[in-house]
């Protein structure tokens, strides 16, 4: 367990470096960081994160205040980027 926190927020880290870089939500350069944080998911489930699944997540990070204000650390607006990527990716995944 504690393996998957430090990648999760080695993820988060990673995924906050990228958003300072201000990259579209879209942007095909994220994908691998995206990918990335998928897997921890699956991780943390203990089992695949289908694409509708990843969505899903992006909407409980934008509607749960824990989430946002632990997630806005990274950067102001940085929750609303992550969801609009990760809903990005999995429509990409789903296309």
């Amino acid at each position: 367990m504690e393996t998957q926190r430090i990648e999760a927020e080695a993820v988060f880290d990673a995924l906050g470096e990228a958003f300072k870089a201000n990259p579209a939500s879209d942007d095909s350069s994220i994908e691998p960081l995206l990918a990335r944080h998928r897997a921890c998911i699956a991780a943390m489930w203990g089992g695949p994160c289908a694409p509708q699944a990843y969505a899903g997540v992006a909407d409980l990070y934008l509607d749960h205040p824990d989430f946002r204000t632990n997630m806005d650390k990274r950067g102001t607006g940085f929750t609303e980027w992550l969801a609009a990527a990760m809903k990005d990716y999995a429509g990409r995944l789903l296309a």
